[in-house]
């Protein structure tokens, strides 16, 4: 069984401290299996919607950054977990 601790409903910031937390015990196959609904309803959604509209404008502004950052090189390159967390 795989335990995961939720909380509901879907939120952020301050509005997410506040919420209820719940805990949901998935077997293997159903944790697969929500996996795998979730990725068809993502790639639904892709294809009738169009990213400004899915995400928020300053994760829009973060990934014109980092694609800055890719296409300029202004990035390190992390090899290991650690070079990830120092």
């Amino acid at each position: 069984m795989t335990k995961k601790s939720l909380r509901y409903p879907y939120s952020t910031g301050e509005e997410f401290d506040k919420m209820k937390n719940i805990t949901v015990e998935l077997s293997q196959q159903e944790l697969n299996e929500i996996l795998k609904a979730y990725h068809t309803i993502r790639i639904f959604w892709e294809k009738i919607i169009s990213p400004n509209e899915l995400y928020r404008d300053e994760f829009l502004k973060g990934l014109e950054t980092a694609n800055t950052e890719v296409k300029t090189g202004a990035f390190e390159e992390v090899r290991t977990f650690e070079d990830f967390i120092c």
